[in-house]
């Protein structure tokens, strides 16, 4: 857009004052003629007047006085008896009297095409306009500005007033006319007129000078005043314009400053995403954003990992990561794509606090992510995902489980080894008995019987315990419904050797509930933490050894409690014993990731919660401070 500089304002100034000066002269004129139409119109009305007297008042005294022979009936004088005479009389006496002051006269004319005086006799123009005037009865004036002698004048002409059977005593027959009129204008001129005739026109010259300089000098007036507030507004213009040019000079001056900081902010920028886009694409975890249904934005190890050269090459065949997910926190992924109801991103987002972990197959092979979400943009709510590949981790921690179960198999046997010590000597004995009551021919039918009966039952109990631990050195697992007092019992039987053996008595309180999940796992949790209760019993002096387990549900969760009376966790070490290879215990008694596996299974693999306190525990009337173990996992049933 051209800048708008003083010269145009100017311009347009200039232009302004003499359209206003032009329209003020204008208007004046229009004023000043107005003003004398008024005037004309108002001393025709005069003459009319006067006129009127005398057809009226004089003219009816005269003949009346003629009737009554006071006069003669041939007496007439146009002074008295011709209205058109007495009026020019009149017009005569007022214009000597606008002469001596000064004043243009005023031009008043009678004019017919019959006229008694031959100088009223019409000229071209003026018969032109009575014959109109008789034509059209709508017609009442013609008006226009004539020049007379250099000097403009309002010109007026008005119909007299049609002839009656009163004019035609001195208008139809001579002989009808007054002789005073004969003698006077003779009887040529004037008559043979009809009734209902305008005969005449009025016309009056009324010179507009006087008007017209009065007009001109308050058109100059105005014209003055407009130029003196045009100067003020533009002298006004002129300093504001000159402080917006000021202005403008030191915001040009800014704004080259702020486009060059502009241009430097939008370089470092740049560089500042450059190298955001450099670290992320150097970064070892999946980074993506997303809206929750479409893929927006990912870095350079998802194009790796998907084995592709751009997003676009992604999203023409799929819409999200999400269509490659298998399992989603140990659980088949829905077809839905809803995790409790919600969409799985607004889940991750709701549950960031928790570990979350994806299962991704691509091509035939199944990897393991940690994966998190953020809100990156609360007005578009794009969501930032990051995920880190635990493939090999969550390998090595499998391996882990079943080296710390195969650490532990030594104890594990010793537990054996007290569960078929009774059962074993029970064969042992029998066989020994049957075999010398043979050789001295005590053996009977019923006695041999009843000692097959002893044998086989205690192999029965041998092999069910075979069972148990089978159950629990199992690879592989499978999520099934069991209930947990089923899983005590097992547990407790294992255990039920070592713990008689040391004298540890269990109290038991648990409620008839299912579980959804890894039975076994559950199992591994509970050996360790009462095999941990059994080491720490075993180094104090005590003699009422007590483990006081409880089981209930709350709400859609399953808690279970194990505590025990053997003098607590220290404080220095409470919160150190779910750290992996960290043991009170000597090199040769234990490896450090008994608590520490309870406590990824529990946590990971069951979603749940495993927290350790030290609590009073009352036995026998003796109260004794415990070791409270507390574990929190869902019930994952739907009644």
């Amino acid at each position: 857009m051209k800048k708008i500089t003083f010269l145009h304002v100017l311009t347009i100034f200039t232009i302004l004052f003499f359209i206003l000066t032009f329209f003020y002269h204008q208007k004046a004129k229009q004023t000043a003629i107005e003003n004398v139409n008024v005037k004309v119109e108002d001393l025709l009305l005069n003459y009319q007047s006067f006129r009127t007297y005398v057809s009226k008042v004089q003219k009816p005294e005269i003949y009346r006085l003629q009737k009554e022979n006071i006069i003669s009936k041939e007496y007439f004088h146009p002074e008295i008896l011709s209205s058109t005479y007495s009026a020019k009389g009149v017009n005569e006496f007022y214009n000597e009297s606008r002469i001596k002051k000064g004043l243009e006269p005023i031009i008043l004319k009678f004019a017919s095409d019959n006229p008694r005086n031959i100088k009223n006799k019409t000229t071209k123009e003026e018969s032109e306009i009575l014959k109109q005037f008789n034509e059209n009865s709508d017609l009442k004036s013609v008006k226009k500005v004539i020049d007379i002698d250099g000097k403009s004048s309002l010109y007026i002409i008005k119909p007299t007033k049609r002839t009656t059977k009163k004019c035609m005593k001195c208008h139809s027959q001579p002989e009808l006319a007054p002789k005073g009129l004969i003698k006077i204008y003779g009887a040529k001129n004037g008559f043979y007129e009809d009734v209902g005739k305008i005969r005449a026109i009025l016309s009056i010259s009324y010179p507009l000078q006087e008007d017209l300089k009065l007009a001109t000098q308050r058109a100059n007036y105005f014209t003055f005043l407009t130029l003196i507030i045009f100067s003020i507004l533009l002298i006004i213009v002129y300093k504001f314009m000159k402080n917006i040019n000021n202005k403008n000079k030191e915001l040009e001056v800014l704004n080259n400053y702020l486009d060059k900081k502009v241009d430097q902010r939008t370089e470092e920028l740049n560089i500042e995403k450059d190298h955001i886009q450099k670290i992320l694409d150097r970064n070892p975890n999946i980074i993506l954003l997303s809206n929750g249904n479409k893929l927006i934005d990912v870095n350079a190890r998802f194009l790796e990992f998907f084995n592709i050269k751009n997003l676009k090459e992604f999203t023409n065949k799929y819409d999200c990561i999400s269509d490659f997910f298998e399992k989603f926190n140990n659980i088949d992924f829905p077809k839905n794509k809803l995790i409790d109801d919600m969409k799985w991103c607004e889940y991750l987002i709701q549950n960031q606090n928790n570990t979350n972990i994806v299962s991704i197959k691509k091509d035939i092979k199944l990897y393991t992510f940690s994966i998190n979400a953020s809100i990156l943009n609360e007005e578009t709510k794009d969501i930032l995902l990051s995920l880190q590949d635990i493939t090999e981790l969550k390998d090595k921690e499998k391996l882990i489980v079943q080296q710390s179960k195969m650490a532990s198999m030594g104890e594990m046997l010793t537990n054996i080894a007290h569960q078929w010590r009774q059962p074993l000597s029970m064969i042992s004995t029998t066989a020994t008995s049957v075999s010398m009551q043979q050789e001295y021919g005590m053996l009977n039918d019923d006695k041999i019987n009843k000692s097959m009966n002893d044998i086989n039952n205690s192999a029965q109990f041998l092999s069910k315990t075979i069972d148990d631990f089978r159950n629990f050195f199992e690879k592989d697992k499978i999520q099934v419904e069991f209930c947990i007092k089923d899983v005590f019992a097992k547990t407790l039987q294992i255990l039920d050797g070592s713990f008689r053996t040391n004298t540890i008595e269990v109290k038991l309180d648990i409620d008839s509930i299912k579980v959804f999940g890894l039975d076994s796992e559950l199992m591994q949790v509970l050996i360790n933490i009462l095999n941990n209760a059994k080491d720490v019993f075993n180094t104090t002096k005590m003699h009422d050894k007590l483990l006081y387990i409880k089981a209930y549900k709350e709400d859609e969760n399953i808690i279970i409690s194990i505590q025990d009376n053997a003098g607590g966790i220290p404080d220095n070490i409470i919160d150190k014993i779910f750290e992996p290879y960290f043991t009170t215990k000597h090199q040769t008694q234990g490896t450090g990731i008994g608590l520490y596996m309870s406590y990824e299974i529990i946590t990971k693999n069951m979603n749940g919660k495993l927290t350790a306190s030290n609590e009073i525990l009352t036995h026998n009337d003796t109260s004794n401070l415990g070791a409270k173990f507390k574990i929190v996992i869902p019930s994952n049933i739907k009644e």
